[in-house]
């Protein structure tokens, strides 16, 4: 009997959660939409964009370097920071709490919770400059207030000086876009403090007739921040490609960059910080912050207590579970990760992530949002954690974010065909109905949860059995029903295929579909003939004189020598548990 709080007891979702309303553009902010006063109000407003942020421990850090830089307080700050982190990983989130900060006052709760020294806040605000990288067009340039602006330091020069301020570098700012020192800078700051964000710079590189003048200015830009004692200078670089994360589709201009920072450090009084927002670790209070109004973490306790008790219930049973499963330490992430199942949060970092579209953090947010949606709309609240299979595949929404947007669509046809249709004739919903009929849907939990891990490539693709065990097995459930519903999906199954005890799904037709599909296509009549011509061909030379398919027994002429007589299935029929011969068989026998 489990006693354990069921989601719908403990965690209440976001009204936005549940209504739709946390929108695709939501999840995709810009910084220029908020410094222009335009964006949502999610982050327009700050004590609403700091209620709806987890603020991880890298971020804090990042915060109060730069405050303490920009009032003077710390003068042992770095000047100079580097946001480094894949696409949707938390940079330009990062940048708008930085923003917020330093043009609003923020409540003590805001300081509070950010482990911010009122003290280092600046009283008068500084000059504040920022540049998404996407925004400048340096072939045809941008109106501006009667100038036309290109570049990145006709951007700032203006956002510094209006008309005036761009006139300093307008020669500079022209179609060949040639980089000027920064000195114009010093002018247009009058010595206030100053901090100066520059958001996708590698996006901008990309679209330069003259690329390399971008590294150049980065160079003056970063000697003339680092002589200055009340500027900082914030930039994003996204990661290049590495084992744990997607390819950076600006690698070129990414790596270009990174090297004329990397060499200007070396004559820097305090080399750049480089940053990385969110980690691995960050993404289940990221995604409990910000998709759940309240999460009753007492309860917690006493699921992990629940899960690990069945996890070695099933070990006992002999049941295939990974060995860390079974470790104390394995209990202590249950608690860790709740309301998510850890299998749950491994799949999105360490599978789905590795899918360019995915776009880390911010890919997490909109899945499981959808997710959460699905799970409390559906009355599907009685369960005790968010696993793999908590993703209804059913859901034309939730198979356009796991196919359409991760570029999978031909996936959809595998969700449709063996795991779930609407007509409830997917092999997997079939098998439940017919051989789990009042239990829980075992097998489309098992096959959703080989799904996910089946959209990256090899060699990560797929799970192995013990591994699908692990993130399916609930505290009410019996594991062995789990084994049998993988070997009986295995069976049936059109696109499930293993290697060893790994089970992926592909979007190749498995030896199941290429066998139905052939039979579909041979007449009745032609197989009944090649039936009876294997058999003809079998016991011709079977020793004895043979008579085939006799329809009665004047049909066996009657010889001293021996025969055998090969009845037709379709005047004859045996089975083993039969106490009567046939009569056909009897009537040959007496004649």
């Amino acid at each position: 009997m489990v006693t354990a709080k069921t989601l719908g007891q403990s965690c209440k979702p976001r009204n936005e959660v549940l209504s739709g309303e946390l929108t695709d553009a939501m999840f995709a902010a810009r910084l220029n939409d908020v410094f222009q006063g335009k964006a949502h109000e999610t982050y327009q407003q700050p004590d609403q964009f700091f209620a709806n942020t987890y603020p991880t421990e890298e971020a804090k850090s990042f915060l109060r370097q730069a405050l303490g830089r920009l009032s003077g307080k710390d003068p042992t700050a770095n000047s100079m920071f580097r946001l480094g982190t894949t696409f949707g990983g938390g940079k330009t989130h990062t940048l708008i709490g930085l923003y917020h900060l330093v043009s609003s006052t923020p409540s003590p709760a805001v300081l509070s919770k950010l482990e911010i020294d009122p003290s280092i806040i600046l009283a008068t605000k500084p000059k504040v400059v920022t540049v998404v990288g996407d925004d400048l067009n340096p072939s045809d340039g941008v109106e501006k207030g009667g100038v036309r602006v290109r570049n990145l330091w006709g951007e700032m020069a203006y956002q510094l000086g209006g008309r005036d301020g761009y006139m300093k570098v307008a020669d500079s700012d022209g179609i060949t876009g040639r980089s000027p020192n920064a000195d114009f800078l010093e002018e247009l700051s009058g010595g206030q403090p100053l901090l100066i964000m520059i958001d996708e710079p590698a996006v901008y590189m990309r679209k330069m007739p003259n690329p390399g003048q971008l590294p150049a200015f980065m160079k003056a830009l970063s000697e003339w921040v680092d002589s200055s004692s009340n500027t900082v200078l914030v930039y994003t670089l996204a990661s290049t490609a590495t084992s744990d994360g997607p390819p950076d589709a600006f690698a070129q201009e990414t790596q270009e960059l990174a090297l004329a920072m990397g060499e200007v450090q070396s004559v820097l009084a305090r080399p750049e910080r480089v940053v990385t927002p969110t980690q691995p670790r960050d993404i289940e209070p990221i995604l409990r912050q910000r998709l759940f109004e309240s999460v009753d973490i007492g309860a917690a306790e006493e699921v992990a207590d629940a899960y690990f008790n069945a996890l070695q219930d099933a070990h006992a049973k002999e049941a295939p579970l990974p060995v860390k499963v079974l470790q104390a330490s394995y209990r202590d992430e249950l608690v860790r990760t709740y309301p998510f199942h850890p299998s749950f949060v491994e799949v999105l970092n360490g599978k789905l992530n590795t899918i360019p579209n995915f776009q880390r953090t911010r890919g997490a947010l909109r899945l499981v949002s959808r997710i959460i949606r699905g799970l409390w709309n559906n009355n599907r609240t009685d369960g005790y954690l968010i696993h793999p299979f908590s993703a209804d595949l059913g859901s034309a929404d939730m198979l356009d974010e796991l196919t359409g947007r991760l570029d999978r669509a031909a996936f959809r046809s595998v969700a449709d065909a063996d795991i779930s249709a609407s007509g409830g004739q997917a092999h997997a919903q079939v098998i439940d109905s017919d051989r789990f009929s009042g239990h829980a849907p075992y097998t489309q939990r098992a096959a959703t949860t080989v799904f996910l891990h089946s959209l990256v490539e090899p060699p990560a693709r797929g799970a192995d059995v013990d591994e699908v065990l692990a993130a399916t097995l609930t505290p009410t459930d019996d594991p062995s029903h789990i084994e049998k519903s993988l070997q009986y999906l295995a069976d049936d199954a059109w696109h499930l295929d293993y290697e060893g005890q790994r089970y992926f799904f592909q979007t190749e037709p498995s030896l199941n579909k290429i066998v139905i599909d052939e039979t579909n296509t041979i007449l009745v009549s032609d197989a009944r003939s090649e039936v009876e011509r294997r058999i003809r061909q079998t016991w011709q030379n079977a020793g004895l004189s043979a008579v085939y398919f006799p329809s009665q027994a004047a049909g066996v002429d009657d010889r001293q020598n021996g025969r055998l007589v090969i009845t037709h299935w379709d005047s004859a029929e045996y089975s083993t548990n039969a106490s009567e011969v046939p009569p056909l068989v009897q009537e040959i026998a007496d004649y």
